[in-house]
Order: C-alpha cells, then sequence, then structure tokens
C-alpha cells in the first residue's frame, strides 16, 4: 500500500495529485514522509519575558477605541492599546481597518506579532478575538 500512488487516496483526485507532484509527493510513503520545514511557537507569554525585536503572543483587554490612520491608496495603520498582564501596550495592525467595528472596549483579544521593547509597541501579525486555546500553540509551516 505504501508504494501506490497518492491517488488511491479518499479524496485525491487528479488536481490534488497534481499539486502533490509538483512538491515531489507521488507515493503515499512519500506523503508521510513530508515533514514541515519549521515549527512556530504560538504559545502565551508573559510580556515580561519579552526581548526587544521577539515574536511573541500575547493576550489582554482591549482598552481604548482603535483609532485608524490612512495612507496614500488603500493604506492603513489601526492603532489600539491592550493591557496584557500589568502592561499598557499599544497594538499596531497594518492594512486592516475593518477591525476597528470588532474591537469594541474591554474585548479579549489574542496577538502575535514582534514586540518593541523601547516603544512598548507590538506590530500584531495576527489577532484573533476571544481567549486562547492551547490547541493551536505550535503550528508546522511547510515549504
Amino acid at each position: 500500500m505504501l508504494h501506490r500512488p497518492v491517488t488511491v487516496l479518499k479524496g485525491i483526485g487528479d488536481e490534488i495529485a497534481a499539486e502533490l507532484a509538483a512538491l515531489d509527493i507521488h507515493t503515499v510513503i512519500d506523503l508521510l514522509d513530508y515533514f514541515p520545514y519549521r515549527y512556530e511557537d504560538h504559545r502565551l507569554r508573559d510580556i515580561r519575558e519579552l526581548n526587544h525585536g521577539e515574536t511573541a503572543t500575547l493576550e489582554g483587554t482591549v482598552q481604548s477605541a482603535p483609532i485608524v490612520t490612512f495612507y496614500k491608496r488603500n493604506k492603513s495603520r489601526l492603532t489600539v492599546r491592550v493591557l496584557s498582564g500589568r502592561q499598557l501596550i499599544r497594538a499596531t495592525l497594518f492594512n486592516r481597518p475593518y477591525l476597528k467595528n470588532r474591537l469594541p472596549l474591554g474585548q479579549v483579544v489574542t496577538m502575535t506579532g514582534k514586540w518593541d521593547q523601547h516603544r512598548k509597541t507590538m506590530t500584531v501579525n495576527k489577532l484573533e478575538l476571544g481567549s486562547f486555546s492551547n490547541d493551536e500553540a505550535i503550528e508546522p509551516v511547510y515549504s
């Protein structure tokens, strides 16, 4: 079974087989031996543990109304103050003005991004509303 083509598996037709072939996956054993390029750690961190320039995941509560600033054409910056632990930080999201109405005062958010220790700012790549689920703490990244 392991040396048969991937098309013997349920749900893999000609289109998906062609995409897998582009990744050099032709047999079932090739599929089983395809490992992630790296893993990203999204476990919650305490803000006091972070170093300047480090990417981390923080949980906090929205403390101020979001402010959207528009630049040029289709460029924007959304800034909001978030209380993480005992520290008030500024979270910045680029080109996501639609989140302004989804971030009311008191909303719990989970943010992943780059920490700037000098400015007490996080440039957010990923924002989730609500508390963090540990099920997604370590995420595989494929090539």
